[in-house]
């Protein structure tokens, strides 16, 4: 697999946290997480349950702006 640096750090600290949650967005780096039946969110994910909460008003906004650095 082709995982980044920040993706493995991020599961193997999932892993020895017994994390919730871990926060991946890419499908490698999720079917890694998945095999240890970790609990994932991405990033829409993430602004999803923030306007629901009611942190941010509106997702719009924050989603053009993810557009412009991918």
């Amino acid at each position: 697999m082709n995982l980044s640096a920040g993706e493995i750090e991020a599961i193997v600290l999932a892993i020895e946290r017994k994390a919730q949650l871990v926060l991946l967005d890419e499908l490698e780096s999720r079917a890694v997480a998945k095999h240890f039946r970790l609990n994932i969110m991405g990033s829409i994910g993430c602004l999803i349950e923030a306007k629901q909460r009611g942190i941010i008003p509106q997702i719009r906004s924050y989603l053009d702006c993810m557009k412009k650095f991918r």
